[in-house]
């Protein structure tokens, strides 16, 4: 049996992509579902080599993909989304965050407790996930990379 090799992408930074991290991303019509299944499957990739404990979830733009996908692992919890939208933010508190895009800095930014984000998962199934503290932070943070927003100084609260 051939041996398939695949090619892990490395993780785009500002230095480098800006223009690119900083569009808004494109999101997935219904016809190209295979198209997502192999963005999600190089984020996963690309995650599993990741130092552990460095990152919580991964954003489509941060490979080079310009599509509203993202993948999530946290605690056991996996989240593999296209086409997120951003239900409710409640709530606020600060947090010092970094970023893969934007190595060797933390910023002090304000978050939402909690975070609701309606998704679609590979079987075109619509989901929901509700997140607080961390995965609430996460779940913000993948989603404004798919905004354009690298690092919201401002809040979304």
């Amino acid at each position: 049996m051939e041996e398939i090799t695949r090619m892990i992408k490395p993780i785009w930074t500002i230095e480098h992509h800006e223009a690119f991290l900083r569009k808004a991303c494109l999101p997935i019509a219904d016809i190209c579902f295979e198209k997502a299944a192999q963005v999600l499957e190089d984020l996963a990739d690309t995650f599993a080599t990741l130092p552990a404990g460095s990152a919580v979830g991964l954003a489509a733009p941060q490979i080079g993909y310009p599509f509203r996908i993202f993948i999530l692992f946290y605690q056991g919890l996996e989240v593999r989304a296209v086409n997120p939208e951003l239900v409710t933010c409640k709530g606020s508190h600060l947090v010092k965050e970094g970023c893969l895009s934007i190595p060797d800095k933390t910023f002090t930014l304000k978050r939402p407790d909690v975070v609701k984000v309606r998704y679609v998962d590979l079987g075109q199934n619509v989901r929901s996930i509700r997140g607080h503290g961390v995965t609430a932070q996460a779940l913000l943070h993948e989603m404004e990379h798919l905004d354009g927003i690298l690092v919201d100084t401002k809040g979304r609260s």
